[in-house]
C-alpha cells in the first residue's frame, strides 16, 4: 500500500502546489508513470505479480489522460524550462527534434498570440538549444538560480534565468515572450483561492471602501 500511495501522495503535493506549472504537470506525469512501471518490475518487486494489475491501471489511466491533454503546449514548456530543455527525453526520438520543435513552437505561437511567429524566434530557438548567442551564458545562469533557490528555499523560477541573461530594462524577447506566456498558466485553483482569501482578511468592516486595485496591490504585497 505505502509503495503505491507514495508517489501518489508526492504528485498530489506538486500539481496542487501554488508554484505548479505546465512543465510541472508533465515532469509530474513521467515521474508517477516511472514509479508505477518499476513497482511492477520482477527485478525491483519480489511482490510484482501480486501489484502488477494495479499498476497496470494507474499507467493505462496516466495514458488515457495524456493522450487527451495539449501534448504541444506541455511539450513546449517543459523544453523552455532552462533547468530542463531536452535532458528528460530520449534523444533518439526523431519527434522531438530541434527542427521538429521549432515549427511546434511556430505553430503555438500562432494559438496564443493569434499571428506568425517573427523570424526571429526561429534564430533564438536555435541560440538557445546551443547555448550561442543571447544564451551563451545559460548554463551559469541556471547554476546562479538553482543556488539562490536553494538558499531561500524557494521553487527555481525559469523567468529569472530569462532575465539574467538580458540587458537591465530591456524588454522581453521573442523566446522569452513565448516562456512567460507559458509559465504564467494557471493548472490548479491554489493560486487562485490564496489569492481570494487575501482578499477576504483585506476587505473588513473598516476597510470596506478600498478599490479592487488598491485591494489587489495591497494582496501582494
Amino acid at each position: 500500500v505505502v509503495r503505491h500511495l507514495r508517489p501518489l501522495a508526492i504528485a498530489t503535493n506538486s500539481l496542487q502546489s501554488v508554484s505548479c506549472r505546465l512543465d510541472t504537470v508533465l515532469v509530474t506525469f513521467g515521474f508517477l508513470l516511472m514509479q508505477f512501471t518499476r513497482i511492477k518490475s520482477p527485478a525491483n518487486n519480489p511482490d510484482w505479480e501480486e501489484e502488477k494489475a494495479a499498476c497496470d491501471r494507474v499507467i493505462n489511466s496516466l495514458e488515457k489522460r495524456w493522450a487527451k491533454a495539449d501534448q504541444i503546449l506541455f511539450l513546449a514548456a517543459l523544453i523552455l524550462n532552462p533547468s530542463y530543455g531536452f535532458t528528460l527525453f530520449d534523444h533518439s526520438n526523431a519527434f522531438l527534434s530541434q527542427r521538429r520543435v521549432i515549427n511546434y513552437l511556430r505553430v503555438l505561437w500562432m494559438r496564443l498570440f493569434q499571428h506568425a511567429a517573427p523570424a526571429e524566434l526561429e534564430t533564438e530557438l536555435m541560440d538557445y538549444f546551443k547555448h550561442e548567442g543571447i544564451f551563451c551564458d545559460l548554463k551559469s545562469a541556471i547554476e546562479f538560480e538553482e543556488n539562490q533557490a536553494r538558499v531561500m528555499k524557494r521553487d527555481i523560477n525559469p523567468m529569472l534565468i530569462y532575465e539574467s541573461l538580458r540587458a537591465p530594462g530591456a524588454p522581453d524577447t521573442h523566446l522569452m515572450r513565448l516562456a512567460r506566456h507559458l509559465f504564467s498558466a494557471a493548472t490548479n485553483s491554489a493560486s487562485c483561492e490564496r489569492l481570494f482569501s487575501a482578499f477576504g482578511n483585506l476587505l473588513t468592516k473598516l476597510r470596506n471602501k478600498l478599490g479592487l486595485k488598491n485591494m489587489k496591490s495591497i494582496a501582494e504585497l
